[in-house]
C-alpha cells in the first residue's frame, strides 16, 4: 500500500541496549512524563549497568553500541536497504549505489522533497537520485562527500580529466 512499516528484530541484549542503554528513547521524550515511570526507567537502567560492571568487556560493548555508531541505513525507491557512513550525502549514496548514477546527479528526493547533492542523510531516509545526461563531476563535490568510494571515484575522475588535457596541450 506503498506505507512504511517499522519492524525490531533484537536479540535480548540488543533489546536491552535499546530500552535502558546510553541512547533509551525515554531520554529524549521530555519532562512532562509521568514521573514514576521515569524513575522506574532509570532504576532498571542502573541495575543494567550494575550487571555489566562485573563484565567490562561487555560494558564497554554496550557503550559502543549506544553512543559510537558509526552508520546510518537509508532507502532506494524499491526500499533496498542502503548502509552508509554517519553524515554521508546525497551524493555518498549515489556512488553507493552505482558510480555513473553519481557522476550525473544533480539532485534528489529524500521522502519526496527535492534536496541538494550535499544534504546529510539520516537513518530511515527514503532516498531517489535525479540525473541529467549534461551533468559531469564537479571539483566541489570534493568538499562534502565523505565515503572513501565517492572521494576515490571523483579523484580518478578529475586526475584523468587533468591527463587528457595535458595530452591534448602537448599535441
Amino acid at each position: 500500500e506503498g506505507k512504511w512499516v517499522e519492524v525490531q528484530i533484537r536479540s535480548e541484549r540488543m533489546n536491552e541496549a535499546a530500552e535502558y542503554g546510553m541512547a533509551a528513547h525515554w531520554k529524549y521524550k521530555g519532562l512532562n512524563d509521568k514521573k514514576e515511570e521515569l524513575t522506574q526507567r532509570i532504576s532498571k537502567t542502573l541495575k543494567l549497568i550494575s550487571k555489566q560492571n562485573e563484565n567490562p568487556v561487555e560494558f564497554l560493548d554496550n557503550l559502543k553500541l549506544n553512543i559510537f555508531t558509526t552508520e546510518i541505513f537509508v532507502f532506494t525507491p524499491h526500499s533496498h536497504v542502503i548502509t552508509l557512513s554517519k553524515n554521508a550525502t546525497v551524493l555518498d549514496f549515489a556512488f553507493k549505489v552505482h558510480t555513473k548514477l553519481a557522476f550525473k546527479s544533480i539532485a534528489a528526493k529524500i521522502n519526496g522533497k527535492t534536496v541538494g547533492l550535499d544534504t546529510v542523510l539520516n537513518s530511515g531516509d527514503k532516498v531517489q537520485i535525479i540525473t541529467s545526461n549534461s551533468q559531469f563531476p564537479k571539483p566541489e563535490w570534493l568538499n562534502f562527500v565523505i565515503t572513501q568510494k565517492a572521494l576515490r571515484n571523483l579523484k580518478d575522475f578529475f586526475r584523468k580529466k587533468e591527463n587528457l588535457k595535458l595530452q591534448k596541450e602537448t599535441k
